[in-house]
């Protein structure tokens, strides 16, 4: 139980915690006074880690021994014995100048019981990643009015903090007052004139942009196309190449069923091998987390290029590290009882490792803050459509916040900020939502136009909102009057203030805009077998495009300097997911390249092909570097496993008799789906 509060600072200072050393791989980061101190407790903590790393490597060599009496060889007793009397043999690699043999028993005895107590604290981690996924998919998540929670205990205390003068008769009352006083204090003002701030111009002026950004499209494709039906098919042996680097990069966490068989065990070291397994299961998820990131949106790794490079990698893992602890910290929260003494800890944090133990804008600091965003969550739940619900919009909209908050983040690494990190944080955070409501909306909405209960010129609409994001004053009253309508007007006037307070207003409502055009004008006919393969795709690539750039721009990150980057990987984003729902996309007569060239029997360019071969390129134009090939990789696989019963069918429709090499290689892959995970889809698990 959290039984103390930290009110939120009123200062600028940022939080010890979010200031990331350079972390190394396998050095775990020590802060300490004077020199001679410092030097000696660094030694010492090398000691201990060495230790650490011992006893593990020694327990996982005892499980896989066979031995004749079980019970005596897995006792804490006999294994505590054996690994005291085993290190004497060991002693020469410690510094005794540093640490005695005592010492070095002490910590045996230590890092044992380390083991034994983390078991119960994964199951609070297990627990978290439930509420996590219930987040993405329901309400449930939400806190009710038990005012006994954890959550609502610290509201209380943060409301009592600042409402002074409240005259409310019970706590209930406390805690409405409280989230009523928080809407009003972080949801960003309505603009006086209704319109956007434009510094150089009366509008943008979208027609001139869209043609410009069409022409670049249709000559963009144009190239690539005619130079993929000139290579026909992709190259097996490249395919094989990224995806055994994918596997190889790949560890997927253990199962819920392994955890249980460990907490209600005796074994000592099949708990030592849990743990095990749990942080290397971990740690290369933080990776290949990263890695994905990086190259979908910045078109590039950071792997093999320099030391500074090397730091930037290492200090983004960290901070997403510390975003997953305070998200498992926050439904630990929003679950548990105020009688519950347990919370979930940094993850491993008993044990050595690199990567930091802080939280990052931590819901039981910044309680107001989460306290809005959880609020506004719940609030878009209530008020969207049934049918956006149904097709995941929420889930969407969570993602769409946490993602542009997670650019944050990366822009933070590279640009090495530490000012007044956490309210950029959440900043971010707020313009994730936004965003996410805003695409939510339209591309929802568009999806489920002709439904009749939608009284209105939907198109008509849309087009008003094109002129609206361009720098036309915007009159509420002729906007259609439905439930949305109101979260629709703030989410306008939301975005320009806080994209004005962060100078991206002109350049993100201009790629918005964009966006908007290129949603609606993409509209073809799934029965007309006339459309070329340019046309087919032009839709596609200029969406994904712009939904990158304009997500980019709030997350505060540079461009990339390789255009071709900007265009190529949000493509290959949009690829995948047609690829991925292409049975239901077919069934719900969605125009995607893939349903159209199952609707006409393969008279297009083959569009799995499309996808191999930027798969390719990309990998060749990284000069066949091992990260972006694993990505490449895990891309792949993901793709296939993402299709489930509909696997052989994709096959067959796609690859069977134009590259039947090629069907027999993926056919065989079908065993190895289910040792294939995605932090993507499951960006939240805590291990």
């Amino acid at each position: 139980m959290l039984t103390e509060l930290k009110p939120v600072s009123t200062t600028n200072s940022t939080h010890s915690c979010c200031i990331l050393p350079h972390i190394r791989r396998g050095v775990h980061p020590i802060y300490l006074e004077n020199d001679s101190h410092s030097d000696y407790a660094n030694n010492l903590g090398k000691q201990r880690q060495k230790l650490e790393t011992y006893v593990f490597n020694r327990l996982e060599k005892y499980s896989e021994k066979k031995v004749t009496n079980l019970l005596h060889s897995t006792s804490f007793s006999h294994i505590r014995h054996r690994l005291k009397s085993d290190i004497k043999s060991f002693s020469g690699q410690f510094d005794h100048t540093i640490v005695s043999q005592d010492k070095l028993f002490q910590w045996i005895d230590e890092i044992l019981e380390q083991i034994q107590s983390h078991i119960t604290q994964l199951r609070s981690l297990f627990e978290s990643q439930d509420g996590l996924q219930d987040l993405l998919r329901t309400d449930r998540i939400f806190p009710s009015n038990n005012v006994n929670i954890q959550w609502r205990q610290l509201q209380l205390q943060r409301a009592k903090i600042i409402l002074l003068d409240n005259v409310c008769n019970n706590d209930e009352e406390i805690l409405l007052a409280y989230q009523k006083y928080i809407m009003e204090k972080f949801t960003p003002k309505e603009l006086a004139d209704n319109k956007i701030p434009l510094k150089n111009q009366e509008k943008i002026h979208l027609n001139e942009e869209y043609k410009k950004a069409e022409d670049f499209g249709r000559q963009y494709l144009t190239k690539m196309l005619d130079a993929y039906k000139l290579r026909q098919r992709p190259k097996l042996k490249l395919v094989q190449e990224m995806i055994d680097l994918g596997m190889k990069h790949m560890i997927k966490r253990p199962k819920k069923d392994e955890f249980r068989q460990v907490s209600t065990s005796s074994n000592i070291l099949l708990k030592a091998k849990f743990i095990l397994k749990s942080k290397k299961s971990y740690s290369m998820s933080l990776q290949n987390l990263a890695d994905d990131f990086m190259l979908l949106r910045f078109g590039h790794s950071l792997d093999n290029q320099d030391n500074a490079n090397e730091s930037i990698s290492d200090r983004f893992i960290g901070y997403i590290h510390m975003f997953l602890n305070t998200m498992s910290l926050l439904v630990y929260l929003l679950k548990a009882d105020a009688s519950e003494s347990l919370s979930p800890s940094s993850l491993f944090c008993p044990f050595n490792s690199d990567l930091p133990t802080g939280y990052v804008l931590s819901p039981s600091i910044h309680i107001d803050e989460w306290t809005w965003l959880l609020e506004k969550w719940k609030i878009a739940l209530q008020t969207f459509p049934i049918e956006l619900t149904n097709q995941g919009a929420f889930s969407r909209l969570v993602r769409t916040t946490i993602g542009v908050g997670i650019s944050r983040l990366f822009s933070f690494t590279i640009n090495n900020e530490q000012e007044k990190l956490e309210e950029k944080l959440f900043q971010a955070l707020q313009m994730g939502f936004y965003y996410g409501i805003a695409y939510a909306l339209v591309d929802g909405l568009q999806d489920n136009q002709s439904h009749p209960q939608e009284q209105f010129n939907f198109d008509q609409w849309l087009e008003k909102a094109e002129r609206i994001l361009c720098g036309e004053q915007l009159n509420p009253s002729t906007l259609p009057q439905l439930p949305i309508t109101s979260l629709f007007l703030e989410t306008f006037h939301s975005l320009v203030q806080l994209t004005s307070i962060n100078s991206i207003t002109e350049q993100t409502f201009t790629d918005l805009a964009l966006l908007l055009r290129s949603q609606r004008l993409d509209k073809k006919d799934l029965e007309n077998s006339n459309y070329n393969d340019v046309h087919l795709y032009l839709g596609p690539l200029l969406k994904s495009h712009y939904t990158y750039t304009a997500t980019a721009f709030m997350g505060g990150a540079n461009m990339i300097e390789n255009r071709h980057r900007l265009w190529m990987t949000p493509f290959l984003g949009q690829l995948t997911d047609d690829c991925r729902d292409f049975n239901e996309d077919y069934e719900t007569k969605s125009i995607t390249p893939v349903t159209y060239f199952i609707q006409h029997d393969g008279l297009s360019f083959n569009p799995f092909f499309v996808f191999l071969f930027v798969c390719e390129d990309l990998y060749i134009e990284s000069n066949r570097q091992q990260n972006t090939g694993a990505f490449l990789g895990r891309r792949i696989m993901r793709t296939l496993r993402a299709l489930g019963k509909d696997f052989q069918k994709f096959l067959t429709i796609f690859i069977e008799q134009p590259y039947p090499d090629l069907y027999k290689y993926i056919l065989s892959l079908e065993n190895l789906l289910q040792h294939v995970g995605d932090p993507e889809k499951a960006i939240f698990s805590p291990c």
